[in-house]
């Protein structure tokens, strides 16, 4: 699993903890944890949008605006974590 699917789940995971039981059985690929990064993103807005339906809400739709903002914005993420890592270990007394 890469960082940026990883990093997505843990945002989203609160929100399949308030799934009910019996949400996600259509949702495809749902325990594949090793799938590509965009099937595991179709997943959990199927999941997601389970959820929201069966609270009487409107199912959330994919702005592709919005999905490249967020793959760039995610990709920055990574790459400041890698930077702040690599420094914190040229800094420290052991590195």
């Amino acid at each position: 699993m890469t960082r940026r699917a990883l990093i997505a789940l843990l945002l989203l995971f609160p929100v399949l903890l308030a799934l009910p039981s019996e949400a996600g059985a259509a949702c495809a690929g749902q325990s594949n944890g090793g799938a590509a990064a965009a099937a595991q993103e179709r997943t959990m807005l199927c999941l997601v949008n389970q959820a929201r339906t069966s609270r009487g809400l409107e199912p959330l739709t994919v702005v592709k605006a919005l999905d490249r903002a967020a793959d760039r914005k995610s990709g920055d993420i990574l790459r400041c974590d890698e930077s702040a890592m690599k420094l914190a270990d040229e800094t420290s007394p052991t590195g």
